[in-house]
């Protein structure tokens, strides 16, 4: 009966979205919800959602009217019948209230969409989910997406097998916040599946785009970009505009922007070779700056990079300057990075491309780099020329007040990197 799910979606402090897929017989859904496991006791009908998809039918519950930074446990009922009976593992948390500081981790999958029959790599982005649960012993707010999750073409059967049969223990109980990669946007079944806030519903300037949107969390002001299916590679595009307006318009303490592709890198890709970085490092870099990002946090590149603290870097590695560029002389793993918060106070760069494969050293071609980007930082036991990892893994966001952690663990569970950002007002 159940084909999809539950997995969540749309978290609020005072709302979130159930959702499942169930046999194409199915007439009816709703969601149980309350305080205490085994005594629920509000109910919220669901609604099917059309879709291209023959078969089945996906269905999506609204819950309102609760209370922020709150734990619910919930259960499906299908035709009447329920489905996971409240039970201890069923259950969901509301977001922080806005504008309010609050100790918060984001679970972030870049590049994790190799899970399915075919494929060389089979089994790697379960040995890199692994690696986290090994890694991880607390609650986990939301999952980020960071692109690519569904190879090769986004199809539908391809999202089952690469993301919600591999993550149900999570999707379960743990929210996610959609992103399309490149791979994703190859056919439109991202759009049917997922749903996102790109109205305002939780902050940040409306896009009514599904590609590109934001949304405030606690004390956060996250933007999404799509910099490969919308225009915009010259400011005069509706996005770089939204863009612009956007992070003009927020008072949030950080600010964290996702898009798959990476400014710059040196792994599976080359920046200096490919001309597509060009348009990113010269168009989308400046408005960042302006605007006092303070993490950029990407994938594509399935590799493990981390840049220092800079600002104003917008060429080819061959122009990178660390008296110039580089704001905070230090990795921010022996000592934090401090970052004064503002317009050019440098932004770190992140990519974690490697939730689901990795790029190996001999891979061969002009659009390969290896590891030596100067604007990242050189790791004691990095692979290469130092400036990276070329491991499965994945990235951990933790927000705690006016400090900001990034950990990147490997599929073992051990840490990669492990970074500290602290605000100074």
């Amino acid at each position: 009966m159940l084909k999809r799910g539950p997995y969540l979606q749309m978290q609020g402090p005072n709302q979130i979205e159930v959702c499942w897929r169930t046999d194409a017989f199915v007439l009816s859904g709703s969601v149980h919800f309350g305080n205490v496991a085994g005594h629920l006791s509000h109910t919220v009908d669901a609604r099917q959602i059309q879709t291209p998809f023959g078969g089945t039918k996906d269905w999506r519950a609204t819950i309102t009217g609760v209370l922020p930074n709150h734990k619910y446990y919930y259960s499906i009922c299908v035709d009447r019948q329920i489905l996971h009976d409240g039970d201890q593992e069923q259950f969901f948390f509301t977001a922080p209230e806005i504008g309010k500081s609050h100790r918060v981790r984001f679970w972030c999958l870049g590049d994790s969409g190799t899970n399915r029959v075919g494929t060389a790599n089979p089994g790697k982005a379960r040995r890199a989910r692994n690696g986290f649960r090994r890694y991880n012993k607390q609650p986990i707010n939301a999952m980020l997406m960071i692109g690519d999750h569904a190879y090769s073409h986004g199809k539908d059967e391809q999202y089952q097998s690469a993301f919600f049969d591999l993550y149900a223990d999570e999707l379960c109980k743990t929210a996610i916040f959609p992103y399309a990669g490149n791979h994703d946007l190859l056919s439109d079944d991202f759009f049917y599946i997922f749903h996102v806030p790109n109205r305002g519903e939780f902050g940040g300037v409306p896009s009514q785009q599904m590609t590109y949107y934001s949304f405030d969390y606690a004390n956060i002001h996250f933007v999404m970009l799509d910099l490969y299916k919308q225009p915009w590679r010259t400011l005069d595009t509706p996005q770089m505009q939204w863009l612009e307006q956007d992070l003009a318009a927020t008072s949030q303490d950080w600010i964290i922007v996702v898009n798959h592709i990476p400014a710059f890198c040196h792994g599976r890709y080359n920046s200096d070779e490919i001309d597509y970085y060009r348009p990113i490092q010269q168009t989308v870099l400046p408005l960042l700056d302006k605007h006092g990002v303070d993490l950029h946090l990407s994938g594509h590149d399935h590799t493990y990079q981390r840049s220092y603290l800079i600002d104003g870097h917008y060429g080819a590695s061959n122009s990178f300057s660390p008296e110039k560029h580089i704001k905070f002389d230090g990795d921010g793993i022996n000592k934090p990075i401090f970052k004064r918060h503002g317009a050019y106070s440098g932004i770190v760069h992140v990519i974690s491309g490697t939730a689901g494969s990795f790029a190996s050293a001999d891979e061969s071609g002009h659009r390969s780099g290896t590891l030596g980007y100067p604007a990242m930082i050189k790791f004691e036991n990095g692979d290469e020329n130092g400036r990276g990892f070329r491991r499965l893994g994945t990235f951990l966001l933790t927000i705690d007040g006016l400090e900001l952690r990034g950990t990147q663990m490997d599929d073992e569970g051990q840490i990669l990197d492990d970074f500290r950002i602290c605000k100074v007002r």
